[in-house]
């Protein structure tokens, strides 16, 4: 139910932007298999190109129009009917740049991670990149019930630096 929903919005980000639309991904407890709702959000990784000097406030803007015309959508009204609630996205909007220099938030998206449009490649190069950059600093991600850390390098020194 969750996906039709998550599926659509795919299409009509490919619809808003066009060739600008590089990557969406879903993550968090949607891409693990743990979400609960109307509890649980809908965590999104969105890669739009030629957004470099829009502000956070303006990138949402953007998204916001896409989940305008998601409101209307049928998969919208079949979540709330379902759910009793309507569908809480809540999405992290980047450009190619940005991804390229490995956002902490990508660390999640090497373990729970479900890649709806990726046209040109972007994401999974950008991730198989990061999952090498872990596996080359003996990262782990250690979980505590429903949370976790990640160590990134398990042999720091004090003061050295750590490059994803």
């Amino acid at each position: 139910m969750p996906w039709s929903l998550v599926r659509r919005y795919a299409e009509l980000m490919e619809e808003s932007f066009g060739e600008e639309l590089l990557g969406v991904a879903a993550f968090g407890s949607l891409a693990r298999g743990t979400a609960k709702f109307p509890e649980s959000d809908i965590d999104l990784l969105i890669v739009i190109k030629g957004i470099e000097k829009l502000s956070f406030g303006e990138r949402i803007k953007l998204t916001m129009k896409v989940e305008e015309k998601l409101s209307n959508t049928e998969e919208y009204a079949n979540f709330k009917d379902v759910f009793g609630w309507f569908p809480s996205i809540q999405e992290i909007i980047l450009t190619p740049g940005e991804l390229k220099v490995h956002p902490s938030i990508l660390l999640d998206l090497t373990t729970d991670v479900i890649i709806l449009h990726d046209d040109t490649g972007i994401l999974r190069k950008e991730l198989e990149k990061l999952k090498k950059r872990l596996k080359e600093l003996g990262a782990k991600k250690v979980k505590t019930g429903d949370s976790w850390f990640w160590i990134l390098k398990p042999d720091l020194k004090m003061g050295e630096e750590v490059e994803l």
